[in-house]
């Protein structure tokens, strides 16, 4: 990594103590939802891995690793919730709006025994950058999008039926941990 990106397009952004802002934990209010008991709080945390200035724009780089590179990979997560609730968080921490965010990513493949170009080349080939402009309609969208999905969730609570999305029980990265649960009888789940 150190060689491949010895010098960096972008300056590590720092606190007012000058310390610089690296793996910043959060958890902010989104909002209140309302329950027969009171209002319940709900949280949007994480941590923000490193917010820089690059040019003239504040992007907020985030770290990932994968086996499955290529377009497709920066197709899904140049549309991912969590790259620009991050943003969203920067700006609520710090009052200083992102107009970009940048997935960082190192391909987590085994190498082959024998690589065409030899090892050097094809680590070379797992370094990859993508960087995507931020529009302020996206933020508010992102908020507006999290809220309902949550308030979908207590919908269902309300009412202790939680309907089965069968479309998320195995993908790319696997099945889901409860994935024979489903096959049972529903007196059987809990079980």
């Amino acid at each position: 990594y150190n060689q491949n990106y010895q010098i960096e397009p972008f300056n590590i952004l720092v606190d007012k103590d000058d310390q610089p802002l690296v793996e910043m934990p959060f958890a902010l209010k989104l909002y209140e939802e309302p329950m027969s008991w009171g209002m319940v709080p709900v949280y949007y945390s994480g941590k923000i891995d490193l917010p820089v200035m690059w040019g003239d724009q504040i992007t907020v780089v985030d770290h990932k690793t994968s086996g499955v590179m290529g377009d497709f990979f920066f197709k899904e997560q140049r549309v991912s919730p969590q790259q620009i609730g991050y943003c969203w968080s920067f700006y609520q921490l710090t009052g200083q709006r992102p107009t970009a965010f940048c997935i960082n990513t190192i391909g987590s493949r085994s190498p082959p025994q024998k690589p065409k170009k030899g090892m050097d080349a094809w680590w070379a080939e797992n370094f990859f950058r993508h960087k995507e402009l931020l529009y302020d309609y996206q933020m508010d969208e992102w908020k507006n999008n999290t809220i309902a999905l949550v308030q979908e969730f207590f919908w269902h609570y309300n009412r202790s039926f939680f309907p089965q999305k069968k479309k998320w029980c195995s993908g790319k990265y696997g099945l889901c941990g409860y994935y024979d649960v489903c096959d049972l009888p529903p007196t059987q789940r809990s079980l």
